[in-house]
């Protein structure tokens, strides 16, 4: 099967709740085979189909072995 590619634009409206889910956030990937390609700290640059003026706090491209991986 093919591999799965999901992307993530979040707003982050509470830094230090966020904080403490992203420390946890490759061993979840990993249980479910993924691992993030594009992380937090990449500076992304939206060129078109900008749906809403606001810019994303965190940025991410997961990749996944399968699509059943990703939907677990």
């Amino acid at each position: 099967m093919p591999k799965v590619y999901v992307m993530i634009h979040l707003e982050v409206t509470n830094e230090e709740g966020f904080s403490g889910f992203a420390s946890k956030i490759s061993g979840l990937l990993a249980e479910f085979g993924g691992k993030a390609l594009v992380g937090r700290d990449t500076v992304v640059s939206r060129l078109e189909n900008q749906v809403t003026d606001r810019q994303s706090d965190v940025h991410a491209v997961l990749e996944f072995p399968d699509r059943e991986s990703a939907l677990e």
